[in-house]
């Protein structure tokens, strides 16, 4: 990696650690040009679900289905041996939380359902979804 632009990248994170929300304002309006909110209100995400065709509500639910299917079967259970008086295996745990990030351009809810679905699944307490405006 070109040790200018990790230089760079390491002050802008530094900014943003420091200064919070307001760093990463001025970060998205200097990149992104972008001056909105960051946070979609409950009722935006009400509004934008009433545009979404309901032939489409059904084939994303059944995506979902089919996906929540197939990763419930790859839940592993804790594995615990006792030998000797001593006790090993392997005990699953999932992470507290997980961002995702969903590319822009065309809207691909496949993004989200492929990985935000195992993560509920792996018992993922909090996910953070963020998106280009």
């Amino acid at each position: 990696m070109d040790l200018e632009l990790e230089s760079y990248v390491a002050q802008i994170l530094k900014d943003i650690r420091e200064r919070g929300i307001e760093a990463v304002r001025e970060y998205s309006r200097k990149f992104d040009g972008y001056d909105g909110e960051f946070l979609v209100r409950e009722e935006e995400f009400e509004e934008a679900e009433r545009l979404i065709p309901e032939e489409d509500k059904q084939v994303i639910a059944r995506t979902i289905e089919r996906v929540r299917e197939y990763h419930e079967k790859q839940l592993e259970n804790d594995k615990l041996y006792i030998k000797n008086a001593s006790l090993y295996g392997i005990i699953y745990k999932p992470i507290r939380r997980i961002g995702i990030y969903v590319p822009g351009g065309k809207p691909l809810p496949s993004t989200l359902i492929m990985v935000g679905v195992p993560a509920k699944i792996a018992g993922v307490k909090e996910i953070v979804v963020t998106t280009p405006p």
